[in-house]
């Protein structure tokens, strides 16, 4: 397990992760979807680092895609989506 933990990158959310979440939080609820604030904190680190968001549970991020926000997702259980 460490060997592969290892390969990877580490990512830590910084300061202004924390505000764009928030951000998108607000977003989010005022088109009526309730999304958790770690969901949108992984969104915005994956957008800051402009990499996709890699997920099995897509529901969440892409109700985060529905207020504006460019994030790419890809479903490791099926295709990407667009």
């Amino acid at each position: 397990m460490l060997a592969w933990l290892n390969r990877n990158e580490e990512i830590t959310p910084n300061a202004a992760d924390y505000r764009n979440a928030a951000s998108i939080k607000a977003a989010a609820g005022r088109q009526g979807y309730v999304v958790e604030l770690p969901d949108c904190l992984i969104a915005a680190v994956a957008l800051r680092l402009d990499r996709p968001l890699v997920t099995g549970k897509t529901g969440d991020f892409r109700a985060i895609q529905r207020t504006g926000v460019n994030l790419a997702i890809e479903n490791w259980r099926h295709e990407r989506v667009p």
